[in-house]
């Protein structure tokens, strides 16, 4: 049987039931793809490797950090990228001497 005879053999009551139920399926699908996706944003932030390893989000920024830096500073003036420069220099120093101060 074809898709348009199995159509107008139905009633509008069971269409609606039919568009409803499956409506309701895929919000249900849409949440749990939600909630998968939120959980492996969170993984990837906090990591889930072995105990002292570094989180995955940390690792894949210090890999890409270089690429992206070597593409950005010849675009900027010698003004912003000084700026830029100085700015990035006294977070990452910041950061050390944080470190420091807790060991």
């Amino acid at each position: 049987m074809n898709m348009e005879k199995m159509m107008e053999n139905m009633k509008k009551g069971e269409m609606k039931g039919v568009l409803i139920a499956t409506a309701g399926v895929l919000g249900i699908i849409g949440l749990i793809a939600m909630r998968k996706k939120k959980a492996a944003m969170e993984e990837m932030k906090s990591g889930c490797g072995k105990e002292g390893e570094m989180p995955m989000m940390p690792q894949m920024m210090k890999k890409m950090m270089p690429h992206c830096l070597e593409m950005l500073l010849p675009k900027l003036s010698k003004e912003d990228r000084n700026e830029f420069v100085i700015k990035m220099a006294s977070i990452l120093f910041a950061k050390h001497e944080d470190k420091e101060a807790e060991a």
